[in-house]
């Protein structure tokens, strides 16, 4: 048994062909889906890369791991409990003989994630430099470190996390990647525009139709290190570049004969901005943007292809699914194994909490009631009639939100208990205030 866990960073889901998008970015990806199942209402309830990536390889929400956002002049204002098991570490307990590998980086942030290491028996640190800030390596880095490492284990039973960084900023893919799709500024016949029920006009992906981004003319200052230039050309670019090498590993894992007894999982941490909200390009935010993240699967030895499954699924549920697939139950944690929902014997939650350093966001069916620390009043929205979340419906629809606010406030309690909520450590998101005063 073999389960490979691919975590594409910055990756939204509705920049990819098998979630309807109307650029061709993902055809390695949409191959996978189409061959194994697809959850199109996926969610991260962590976000951005810290938080998601605790919550993945623990199955436990921000609230109860204890990381939330972290900025890089308060390295210590992150705080994981470390009492708890990684998934690597329960694997490793279990005593099957089950290898652990990483192809990641995490523990080089300024806040080093220590937990990605822990458990795991093969940690490849794909930058080759010590701990103490994070490289966005490139995706054929990794692929030089990864293929290699599969060539030498595919007779073992093995768990293999793989953390490509592509399409997170700079924008560094190679040619032809980097002029691989061209929108010309102004115009809007080479766009897909839909009409909203809201009444606006919606190019999917990108936002209202007379708000998009039309890119940078010059490079901008990314991290205080690196310049890049900003536009959804070079961030689909991105997408496609990575989706490559995507395709090489599955070219490898065939070779290798161990494609179709191999659980392949593929999602992202937590999406991107994209300018669709306050002049914002990057992540970190309660939007649909962040938080709407692909899930793929692909095993055919337990999964029919062609499957979509609809509900709230979340990165809470990969521990879990992993645990499954090797035979294992994942007690105590937040949330459930996929497989077991496919074969139907358990079902999705109604609704779902998606958890930033300063507010949290509860969202049930098409309603998203998001609740910043820092304001009086919360903003609700409902993202089906309103996908680019710019109709606040909170003054409009009052009862509907103190209902939710109050459902929020309750799932903080019951999640916590006497104890002190751990998010009052982190620091405030004034992002959200500032909307009030828009």
């Amino acid at each position: 048994m073999k389960v490979v866990l691919i975590v594409v960073d910055t990756l939204r889901s509705d920049h990819l062909g098998c979630y309807g998008y109307w650029r061709d970015t993902s055809p390695n990806l949409d191959r996978l889906a189409q061959q194994g199942a697809v959850f199109p209402d996926f969610h991260t309830v962590g976000s951005p890369t810290g938080p998601s990536f605790s919550t993945i390889i623990t199955g436990r929400q921000p609230i109860h791991h204890g990381f939330y956002v972290t900025p890089w002049n308060a390295p210590n204002s992150a705080n994981f409990d470390d009492e708890i098991r990684t998934l690597p570490e329960m694997l490793w307990n279990a005593e099957l003989g089950i290898t652990t590998a990483a192809f990641d980086n995490l523990v080089n942030f300024a806040s080093p994630m220590k937990q990605m290491v822990r458990g795991v028996e093969y940690y490849i640190n794909v930058t080759r430099r010590a701990p103490g800030y994070d490289d966005r390596v490139l995706a054929e880095t990794i692929n030089s470190r990864l293929l290699p490492w599969l060539a030498q284990h595919a007779a073992e039973d093995f768990f293999c996390l793989v953390h490509y960084w592509d399409p997170h900023m700079p924008y560094n893919q190679p040619q032809p990647f980097m002029d691989i799709f061209h929108h010309e500024p102004g115009r809007r016949d080479d766009l897909t525009v839909v009409q909203t029920t809201a009444g606006y006009d919606y190019v999917p992906g990108w936002g209202k139709s007379d708000q998009i981004f039309e890119g940078d003319d010059e490079p901008v200052q990314v991290d205080a290190v690196t310049t890049s230039r900003r536009s959804i050309d070079l961030y689909d670019g991105e997408i496609r570049y990575v989706d490559y090498h995507i395709g090489c590993l599955l070219d490898q894992m065939e070779e290798l004969g161990i494609l179709d007894e191999t659980l392949i999982i593929v999602t992202g941490d937590h999406g991107e901005t994209l300018n669709q909200h306050l002049g914002l390009w990057g992540h970190g935010t309660l939007y649909e943007s962040d938080l709407a993240v692909p899930m793929i699967m692909r095993w055919p030895a337990r999964l029919s292809a062609g499957q979509s499954i609809g509900g709230y699924a979340t990165n809470l549920d990969i521990t879990p699914t992993v645990l499954d697939a090797f035979g294992l139950a994942g007690n105590g944690l937040d949330g459930r194994s996929l497989l077991a929902v496919i074969d139907g014997q358990t079902t999705l939650p109604d609704r779902i909490v998606a958890e930033i350093g300063g507010g949290r966001a509860l969202i049930d069916g098409p309603w998203k009631l998001m609740q910043p620390k820092e304001c009086t009043y919360p903003l609700l929205f409902n993202f089906a009639d309103d996908p680019a979340e710019v109709c606040d419906l909170a003054q409009a629809e009052p009862d509907r939100a103190a209902r939710m606010s109050n459902e929020l406030d309750s799932w903080v309690r019951d999640a916590i208990g006497l104890e002190e909520d751990p998010s009052n450590q982190a620091p405030r998101t004034s992002w959200m205030c500032y909307l009030h005063l828009q």
